[in-house]
């Protein structure tokens, strides 16, 4: 592409970066019984922090990315909005991102919808217009997150916990190989048949058993957050905004109480498979400008 428009191509190897940081925060927090976020982790620490040091050295005055976000600029303050097009909005990924490198960040996908970067990219004759969709977890190149995990155990010289199954009423009900690929919500690839579906509730990684229960246990309405960004002044009162707590997830209204270094979030509604580890992504009450985030650290049991 940019010998096709005309315009310098730097390579810049960040593979050791990407290692210490996202692949093994990534191993760590399954290890944790967290489910991690590795997205978030790599806007922060490789494509802005890593990749903004490059751009500095070699001359660049701002740093543009194909995320689907908007960037308003009034009266030297910033607000950062959703991308228009909604199936494609990746502010969710963004919340740990310092406001102060978006003041040098261009978003140019952000007023487009998919369709239309595809069509402009066939206008211009760039060869990649057609390009494939990018998977969710760039580095498990198979989608096999069992068999990734399980290898890079092997090769760090660790080993999974076996544990368990254990159902909401305190009954062992089966066995499992470990926890450490295991996250809240899920269902499939349990192996134990119990005659009715049955999801993860809740991963005790000290006694390495693992919840199994309904549908219907996996339904929260308060979670406690930290590691907080924030995008906007750092609130000191409560306040109600919309939350969203999953890539995939829809936000969802909530009232918001500021302790500190952390918050409690309470849902208007209960949130289905609040799961530690994951994101608290905060929006305004319009769901258009990104607030802040942090990282899910405590959900109370039921």
């Amino acid at each position: 592409v940019c010998a096709h428009v005309g315009i310098p191509h730097y390579t810049l190897d960040l593979t050791e970066a990407f290692e210490d940081t996202v692949i093994k925060y990534f191993l760590n927090e399954y290890r944790r019984a967290r489910t991690p976020n590795p997205c978030v982790i790599c806007n922060i620490e490789i494509k802005w922090a890593a990749l903004w040091k490059k751009a500095l050295a070699i001359g660049c005055e701002a740093l543009a990315t194909g995320h689907y976000a908007r960037l308003e600029h009034s009266n030297g303050s910033l607000a950062l909005r959703r991308g228009v097009d909604d199936t494609r909005d990746q502010t969710y990924f963004l919340w740990g991102v310092s406001a102060d490198y978006f003041q040098h960040t261009i978003f140019p996908l952000g007023p487009l919808i998919k369709s239309q970067v595809r069509a402009l990219a066939a206008e211009f004759g760039l060869s990649n217009a057609e390009k494939a969709e990018s998977r969710d977890i760039c580095f498990v190149a198979d989608d096999d997150l069992p068999r990734f995990l399980a290898e890079r155990a092997e090769r760090d010289g660790l080993s999974n916990t076996p544990g368990l199954f254990i159902d909401k009423h305190g009954n062992v009900v089966g066995e499992h190989p470990g926890f450490e690929s295991l996250t809240i919500g899920q269902r499939r690839g349990l192996g134990v048949a119990l005659g009715k579906r049955q999801y993860v509730t809740e991963i005790d990684p000290a006694s390495a058993s693992v919840i199994l229960g309904d549908d219907a246990d996996l339904w929260r309405t308060t979670c406690e957050v930290s590691a907080l960004n924030w995008l906007c002044d750092p609130p000191t009162e409560p306040f109600d905004a919309m939350v969203q707590i999953r890539y995939r997830h829809d936000a969802s209204p909530a009232r918001i109480i500021p302790n500190g270094k952390s918050l409690e979030i309470t849902f208007t509604d209960s949130q289905r498979a609040i799961t530690p580890g994951q994101s608290a992504v905060i929006y305004d009450l319009e769901n258009e400008r990104l607030l802040g985030g942090g990282v899910i650290e405590y959900v109370p049991r039921v």
